[in-house]
């Protein structure tokens, strides 16, 4: 679950970095979201399923999305190194 998170924040930053209509950007969801699904090898209905299991589970959703967090984190410092 947090690689799959961590993708879809990522194509959702990528995404922001272009200059968009809202309908426009919207158009991209779908691709995005088909092309994380797939770098994970999940299926749509395992992602649902997953996902309502943490809403069950609030302390692990928590663990989950610290773990994003830390994930986007080291991305953000790894791109910021990048551009130095």
């Amino acid at each position: 679950m947090p690689q799959f998170l961590v993708s879809v924040y990522v194509a959702e930053a990528k995404l922001n970095t272009y200059v968009l209509t809202p309908d426009s950007a919207m158009s991209f969801v779908p691709a995005i979201s088909a092309r994380a699904r797939k770098k994970i090898q999940h299926v749509g209905s395992a992602i649902q399923k997953t996902y309502q299991y943490y809403l069950a589970h609030p302390v692990e959703l928590e663990q989950v999305y610290m773990a994003v967090i830390d994930t986007l984190n080291l991305l953000e410092q790894k791109a910021t190194n990048k551009a130095k």
